[in-house]
């Protein structure tokens, strides 16, 4: 729909027809088409060869209709169930298969990947912060904030976008100190040592 709505096409023409494939074409994960789960059967194309039903099939009693009806829907959707975990299993695992092996901790400054974007993107960094892991709601997903509240995160990132920030902590004393005459003489006759040989 895209190129249509783009090149200023009339995709509304095409919608019906197009929400219409999509509900008639299997889903790999369920393994049915939505049309299917919703309604019990496969949809009808003009092409398609009418089914093998005859009228003394169809029970005259419509309750006998629906019970049979609903229990055909009943084993549709548990089996669209079941497709469905084995879709998600598979794909968590081809998932994990690519994970970082990064071990973080709650407290841990890490800095977060991200694409530049707009010109001269080729020379900004791909990385930014550091920022302080937050919460560790799964081994996949960290919650990090910005120290200085800059930047909110509202949902987790995942740990491939993370690698580790080694931040130095700073320096308890001032790296100059006001030394007294005394202290300096003092200091320069301890430092100096003389070995005989």
């Amino acid at each position: 729909m895209t190129p249509y709505i783009r090149k200023g096409r009339p995709w509304n023409d095409i919608l019906s027809a197009e929400i219409f494939s999509m509900n008639s074409c299997t889903n790999a994960a369920t393994q049915y088409s939505p049309f299917e789960v919703v309604y019990g059967n496969r949809p009808q194309f003009p092409l398609s060869t009418p089914p093998d039903l005859h009228l003394r099939d169809i029970p005259k009693d419509i309750h006998v209709y629906l019970k049979q009806m609903q229990q055909k829907l009943n084993t549709i959707r548990k089996e669209v169930q079941i497709n469905v975990e084995k879709a998600n299993a598979k794909m968590v695992e081809r998932v994990n298969k690519t994970t970082s092996s990064l071990k973080l901790s709650v407290g841990d400054y890490v800095y977060l990947h991200d694409e530049p974007t707009g010109q001269g993107r080729k020379l900004q960094a791909k990385y930014t912060g550091p920022f302080i892991v937050d919460n560790i709601p799964s081994p996949h997903l960290i919650k990090i904030r910005d120290p200085e509240n800059k930047r909110r995160f509202r949902m987790p990132a995942h740990i491939n976008r993370l690698k580790m920030a080694y931040i130095r902590a700073p320096q308890p004393q001032p790296y100059l100190q006001h030394v007294s005459e005394s202290q300096s003489s003092i200091t320069t006759v301890d430092s100096c040592k003389f070995v005989i040989f």
